[in-house]
């Protein structure tokens, strides 16, 4: 059994409001830390390779102001 605060408010999540840009060549990982930041608040964008996350920052530059939300966060393996 799950124990739960159930007086008071939710907590906030600290990721609530963040871009993530999760960038990981191993699709089934990089579903999983998808759903897991997505599941704590935060607004992900996942790519499987650089060059597609490079892309989207590229093209972020060529969008109007109000429509650009760059990354808080960019989240890669090393390899």
């Amino acid at each position: 059994a799950t124990s739960r605060n159930i007086i008071g408010p939710p907590q906030q999540s600290p990721l609530k409001g963040l871009c993530i840009y999760v960038v990981e060549d191993d699709k089934l990982t990089l579903q999983l830390l998808t759903h897991i930041l997505r599941r704590d608040g935060a607004d992900v964008k996942s790519f499987l390779s650089v060059s597609e996350a490079l892309q989207a920052l590229d093209h972020q530059q060529n969008e109007v102001p109000q429509q650009k939300q760059r990354p808080n966060i960019i989240l890669s393996d090393i390899s």
